[in-house]
């Protein structure tokens, strides 16, 4: 078939001559105003010293069009060598168009340009990653094309042609793929277009490119909750989900004021989920880890400023000039111009869609990553993220600057991911994962009212002798976070742990005992140390108070590791950084273990002596295997998990439930009661709550909902009840 294919389009070719190579369609003043914003945004991305990277990669270019160090014979699934090949040909064609550069127009150029395509060409190098093949090469041979279009002198029109059938027969449609990768496609789609400047290939790539934005249910993409899934929904707000936010606002600033603009209610999607979901989640100049997948192992990825990120938000300021000002503050804070807590917009929000938490405060911002049986963990692929197989089993972040968890991944003891209850692994024993790797739980999810909530976990893994168990619950309250563990159970050889953190080592380290002393660790001390009944560890601005009187463990060490441990792709770099690691010590085949602990970010250490302060806003009412209740008493906020129908007491109250949910109820004690309700486990048609007060007055609500065989885009949400 592609035979007969490949024979029909070099008979077009023949048979159109000049005709094809301009294209089926008048350069209309749309074609003109694309392809020099296209240009114009290549230009500007280039580096001061073109001519300097062009004379230096010229040493090196054979006579038959390669380059001398380039291994094309290599499959490798990330960092595919013969990539650089078309990279270094955009850069002469950028050299070879650009009026500023001492290549504009030069007939040497010219010709290794050519020679370089022709080698390419005739060679086809191949990867065993299908995204170099048809994402890569396509973007770039799509450039190149584009780039020398504009030259004094054009390619040779057999060369073009080539160049075009290579790119039709190789590169991929975009109609066979989806989301962010669907996205990349129609690029290369675009600049072909434009090249050929063909009308109907530039509509079909302008429609691809745009088809993304929505709201999906099974597909990779914006979810119900406005939250970014790929690959078996995983959170994905970094990675896939940046490379959508930045390819799409690319194209729609590029396609403004044409035709072919994107259409207004979808850059109204565009511009909610951006301002909601995924402009929250970068703290200062840094991405959250939790939703970055697998590129969090890469060497040196989570700084902002390498992603195209600023770029991003001036062109949203052209695009939707109404929310300039917001799109404005998070440049200031990206660049340092204002601080990490300049403008931030403070909430709580439960992604149901991808089992994920976020709750941002004026001082901290904190997330939460879980997985159920609908969910996939943390990716292992392409020889990326090869440790990363307890990300998702609440993996937690807490920040305050931004930059507390900054390229720690490289040295990190990956059985102590922060929030975590699992086997104390030695990295050469942590499990692999190959992928897609669904979690084992039923109920996993929370609850929100816009500024506090509550997510619960019934957490199980019994992949290979992995096995273990817990019931996990974190209470967001104002400036705190309660985290409740009970039913914490392994028949695993090795010792279960909590881990509260594991980040960057940044100054000293305080301790106040039960007995009222007040112990130091200062910048020369290191070590591992163990405690028992503590008040509190305060460290880098974030305080961890003790609720229950418990083993504590506490390492402060310079670790040692090497990037190329964590993700193939990375350099073979060994690097040591200071690391402070926080944890509880359950034992080896602990059964029915527990915690609780307070986490209260952005605390000075003068803060910290007001503990007696700080606890009495809240109460522990249960920390049971069945049932976890916190009471927030400055708010008058009773946050439930029930990980099973039940009956208690909430003060004087008798609540009954009958079947399992995530809770909060608001009001109680003057029964002008509000509630907020969800199911974490996404099977219920409804949820029944009856409240007998000590008057006997009784109140009794049935809330419908949606479940995940019902309505797969709602089942797990929020639902707002009165009595």
């Amino acid at each position: 078939m592609n035979r007969i294919k490949n024979m029909m389009l070099i008979f077009l070719f023949a048979f159109l001559g000049d005709k094809l190579t301009y294209g089926n369609s008048q350069d209309t003043a749309d074609f003109s105003k694309i392809r020099s914003r296209i240009v114009e945004d290549e230009y500007n991305s280039s580096s001061n010293n073109l001519d300097s990277e062009i004379f230096e990669k010229l040493a090196f270019m054979r006579s038959d069009g390669s380059f001398s160090f380039i291994d094309y014979s290599s499959r490798n699934m990330t960092k595919w060598p013969p990539s650089e090949h078309l990279a270094y040909l955009q850069r002469f064609a950028l050299a070879y168009v650009r009026e500023e550069s001492h290549y504009y127009s030069s007939k040497v150029l010219h010709r290794l340009i050519c020679n370089g395509l022709d080698y390419w060409l005739q060679k086809v190098p191949i990867c065993d990653n299908w995204w170099y093949n048809t994402i890569d090469a396509g973007q770039k041979m799509g450039m190149i094309l584009l780039l020398m279009d504009k030259g004094k002198k054009s390619l040779p029109k057999r060369l073009l042609r080539e160049s075009l059938t290579y790119m039709i027969d190789h590169c991929g449609s975009p109609k066979d793929y989806l989301g962010a990768n669907k996205l990349d496609i129609a690029l290369h789609w675009l600049y072909r277009g434009l090249v050929q400047k063909d009308e109907a290939v530039v509509a079909m790539a302008c429609s691809e490119l745009f088809e993304p934005t929505k709201l999906t249910v099974y597909d990779d993409g914006i979810q119900h909750d406005l939250s970014y899934g790929a690959h078996r929904h995983q959170i994905y707000l970094g990675g896939y989900g940046e490379v959508y936010v930045n390819g799409t606002v690319k194209v729609a600033d590029y396609l403004r004021e044409t035709r072919f603009a994107i259409h207004p209610e979808k850059l109204k999607l565009l511009d909610q989920f951006v301002r909601s979901s995924y402009l929250p989640v970068i703290r200062g100049q840094y991405r959250l880890y939790n939703v970055m997948g697998r590129s969090f192992t890469r060497i040196e990825n989570d700084s902002i400023f390498r992603t195209g990120t600023l770029q991003t938000l001036s062109r949203f300021k052209r695009l939707v000039p109404q929310h300039a000002p917001e799109y404005e503050n998070a440049i200031k804070r990206i660049t340092g111009t204002k601080g990490a807590d300049f403008k931030v917009i403070e909430g709580h929000r439960y992604y149901w869609r991808t089992d994920y938490t976020f709750c941002q405060r004026k001082g901290y911002s904190i997330d939460l990553r879980t997985t159920s049986l609908r969910t996939a963990r943390s990716e292992s692929l392409n020889g990326e993220n090869l440790k990363g197989y307890f990300l998702a089993e609440g993996g937690m972040s807490i920040n305050v600057d931004g930059a507390e968890y900054t390229d720690v991944s490289v040295v990190w003891d990956w059985s102590k991911i922060p929030g975590t209850t699992v086997a104390a692994y030695p990295l050469e024993q942590i499990p692999d994962h190959p992928w897609p790797a669904y979690g084992q739980t039923l109920f996993s999810g929370g609850v929100s009212n816009g500024r506090y909530g509550v997510t619960g976990f019934g957490f199980k893994n019994n992949f290979g002798d992995a096995y273990s168990k817990a019931k996990k619950g974190w209470f967001f309250l104002d400036d705190l976070v309660v985290c409740l563990g009970n039913g914490i159970s392994s028949r695993n050889e090795f010792p279960i742990a909590t881990t509260l953190n594991q980040t960057r080592r940044k100054g000293n380290v305080s301790v106040l005992h039960s007995t009222g002393k007040l112990q130091t660790l200062y910048d020369h001390h290191s070590g591992r140390f163990s405690f028992e009944k503590l008040k509190w560890i305060h460290h880098d601005k974030i305080g961890y108070f003790f609720l229950d009187s418990d083993k504590i463990e506490l390492s402060i060490e310079n670790k040692i590791g090497n990037w190329k441990a964590i993700n193939t792709s990375n350099m073979d770099k060994v690097v040591a950084k200071d690391i402070f690691c926080l944890w509880k010590d359950h034992g080896i085949k602990p059964r029915e273990g527990t915690y609780a602990y307070v986490i209260v970010p952005n605390l000075t250490l003068d803060e910290m002596q007001r503990t007696d302060e700080i606890l009495s806003n809240f109460e522990v009412i249960k920390n049971l295997d069945s049932l976890q209740v916190v009471h927030d008493k400055r708010n008058d906020i009773w946050q439930i998990i029930a990980y099973q129908a039940a009956s208690f007491k909430l003060g004087a109250v008798t609540v009954c439930l009958d079947a399992p949910c995530t809770l909060m109820l608001e009001g109680l004690l003057s029964k002008h009661i509000k509630g907020f309700i969800s199911d974490p486990t996404q099977i219920a048609d409804s949820i029944t709550i009856q409240l007998l007060f000590p008057d006997n007055v009784f109140y009794s609500k049935e809330i419908l909902i949606d479940n995940y065989f019902k309505n797969r885009a709602k089942s797990g949400m929020t639902y707002e009840f009165e009595f």
